[in-house]
């Protein structure tokens, strides 16, 4: 975990909760760019970044969806419920589809994905401090998409089948963890673990634990970064970092 000073009272606070170290100095150094927002801490754990959030309560917190210990769509939730003033924007690489739609429903202001420019993503923190939903204008496609379809129409992939619970299952499968580790996780009984994970493989078509963990790495992998408009990855380039 790391904390700093503000660096403008104009500016926005925020508070990080990213799996990759590298991800989130470069999101320190897009602050430290756009002067519009600065980083009151950052952490790869759920848990410390509900403690940060409690002891800091930041205008913003950017956070993944993947974590050991909490599934992306709780920690939104717990997030709004204990804070409902704070704005929350995934920054993920996971990509379903459907997954900005989700979020939106579980209490996000806005969703961009990691292969997104910096621009794209300064402007999501702007949108997002003036108290607008911000979707990039790909994910914003998608969900205008979906809202047309008509109810009867089929689900267009086997991961739109999975409710959300069913998905934090997958995200933790995706870890390699245990069903004993995921149950500890989620605050679950191994048997509904058990359960849980039979649904998805009937749903997504699969019969075996081998298969499903293989579809689980394949679902949730990991794009790229924040790129800045030039291509550059600003967790390639770290020259400038506070």
């Amino acid at each position: 975990m790391f904390t700093a000073e503000p660096v403008s009272r104009a500016a926005m606070s925020a508070v990080v909760i990213h799996w990759s170290p590298m991800v989130r100095l470069g999101i320190r150094s897009a602050a430290k760019t756009a002067k519009c927002f600065y980083v009151v801490g950052d952490t790869a754990d759920a848990d410390e970044g509900m403690r940060l959030v409690e002891s800091s309560r930041p205008d913003i917190v950017i956070m993944d969806l993947q974590f050991p210990t909490y599934t992306g769509f709780d920690l939104l939730r717990d997030i709004g419920n204990r804070w409902p003033l704070v704005r929350v924007l995934v920054y993920s690489g996971v990509t379903v589809r459907d997954f900005p739609e989700r979020c939106l429903r579980a209490g996000a202001s806005g969703y961009v994905g990691m292969s997104e420019s910096v621009d794209t993503f300064v402007r999501a923190i702007t949108r997002i401090g003036q108290g607008q939903i911000y979707l990039s204008e790909d994910c914003a496609a998608a969900v205008f998409s979906r809202l047309k379809l008509d109810e009867r129409t089929p689900f267009q992939s086997p991961v739109e089948r999975l409710s959300e619970s069913e998905l934090g299952v997958l995200t933790l499968v995706s870890k390699g963890m245990s069903n004993r580790q995921i149950a500890a996780a989620i605050h679950k009984s191994i048997k509904t673990v058990e359960t849980y994970r039979s649904r998805i493989k009937q749903k997504v078509g699969i019969t075996s634990s081998t298969a499903l963990a293989q579809f689980a790495v394949t679902t949730f992998t990991q794009l790229h970064p924040l790129r800045s408009t030039a291509g550059d990855s600003l967790a390639e380039n770290q020259t400038d970092l506070p």
